[in-house]
């Protein structure tokens, strides 16, 4: 959920099946500070992070379950 001064907006995580909690909440903000450290906006950011976290939930462990860049980018175009 993104609050601001000028919006209140939810975001919807891609659905996947979960095997492994684990970790996901790092990876998400990991995901949130990669994208804004690339300059995306806000929106875009919390999409990635989104994006990231779900694939980490799909997989076990924490670090073997970092996803790739390239992933993350492709998770986002098959599942807008």
């Amino acid at each position: 959920m993104l609050v601001t001064a000028n919006e209140v907006k939810r975001y919807h995580s891609p659905t996947v099946k979960a095997v492994d909690t684990t970790g996901a909440g790092d990876i998400f903000a990991g995901g949130f500070l990669t994208a804004l450290s690339q300059g995306k906006p806000l929106d875009c950011a919390i999409k990635f992070a989104n994006h990231a976290a779900a694939i980490s939930v799909t997989r076990l462990g924490v670090i073997d379950a970092i996803p790739k860049l390239e992933e993350v980018e492709a998770s986002m175009l098959e599942k807008k």
